[in-house]
């Protein structure tokens, strides 16, 4: 029997079929990414990620319908927050919220939570980190391990990206809205 993680991942696949499709559309890559929204962010980390956010921004970035671009402080309209989990869940994440600087202002934050674990079925106790930080509209966990290439292939680590992408599709999309959906 195959491991779980040696199976196709299928939510990926799908992203890149409908990226080739994008792409051969409207001729070429740059000119879809053209086509896309675009949304500034400003990351936040609290300890080395083995290029793990980098992957996720990545993965991101295959909507059809926007593009997150990297930007200072001042210009981003959301903020990522990456925490690596190294000593206790509660200790990490408040580092991590504390590393915001005061000048970002009201700005909404999408925590992702990273748990440096090899077992793809890793369990967390899920906690509602918007209900404790008014500026955090929504928070996802992720799996990752270096030995492994960084973010595993897994359906938790599906779902957070799903997760953030229904976020800043959804309720983020419109112009007029604002990022609050205010």
């Amino acid at each position: 029997m195959a491991k779980r993680q040696d199976m196709v991942d299928f939510p990926r696949f799908m992203d890149m079929i409908q990226q080739l499709l994008i792409s051969t559309k409207g001729g070429s890559k740059r000119h879809s990414v053209e086509n896309k929204k675009t949304f500034t962010f400003y990351r936040v980390s609290n300890g080395a990620s083995f290029g793990v956010d980098q992957q996720l921004l990545d993965r991101l970035n295959r909507s059809p319908y926007f593009h997150l671009k990297e930007a200072d402080l001042n210009d981003c309209q959301i903020i990522f927050v990456f925490c690596i989990i190294n000593t206790r869940i509660e200790s990490d994440v408040e580092a991590a919220i504390e590393k915001i600087p005061e000048s970002a202002g009201d700005k909404p934050v999408i925590l992702v939570v990273m748990h440096h674990n090899r077992d793809i079925n890793f369990e967390t106790t899920k906690k509602e980190w918007e209900k404790k930080y008014e500026r955090v509209q929504l928070d996802v966990e992720v799996l990752f391990h270096r030995s492994e290439g960084g973010l595993l292939r897994c359906e938790k680590n599906n779902q957070a990206v799903e997760e953030i992408r229904k976020k800043v599709e959804g309720k983020w999309r419109e112009e007029g809205e604002g990022l609050r959906g205010e």
